[in-house]
């Protein structure tokens, strides 16, 4: 192998998704293949958030906080492209600002087209 192909073959490839549930989506589901009697409520716990919000942001009904998205992300061991990435999604949906809002999805849309 040269020098270069090494190079190109160490530089890890980052997925980012357009939806920003699937972050917790994933992980549930890798669990749940894991222990096929896991719940949404012991993942809940395992987060240490409530199950009612965990639902509610499953469902799109709610948004998480950024403080919020950065404990998650930390204790989900997500990178910090993967943890900004799913900030800005939260961000699109949720933000009360509409030019925060258009920002955020802007930053997700060219990740996501760049992950591609």
């Amino acid at each position: 192998m040269t020098k270069a192909s090494l190079q190109a073959s160490s530089v890890e490839t980052i997925y980012y998704p357009e939806d920003f549930r699937f972050y917790l989506k994933n992980e549930f589901d890798i669990r749940l293949k894991r222990r096929p009697h896991y719940s949404l409520r012991a993942f809940a716990r395992d987060l240490e958030v409530s199950p009612s919000t965990l639902s509610d942001f499953l469902n799109s009904k709610v948004g998480l906080s950024k403080v919020r998205v950065h404990q998650l992300s930390k204790k989900l061991n997500y990178s910090p492209a993967q943890r900004d990435h799913w900030w800005d999604l939260v961000e699109a949906k949720f933000a009360r600002d509409v030019e925060s809002r258009k920002l955020a999805k802007v930053r997700a849309q060219a990740r996501a087209l760049e992950s591609k």
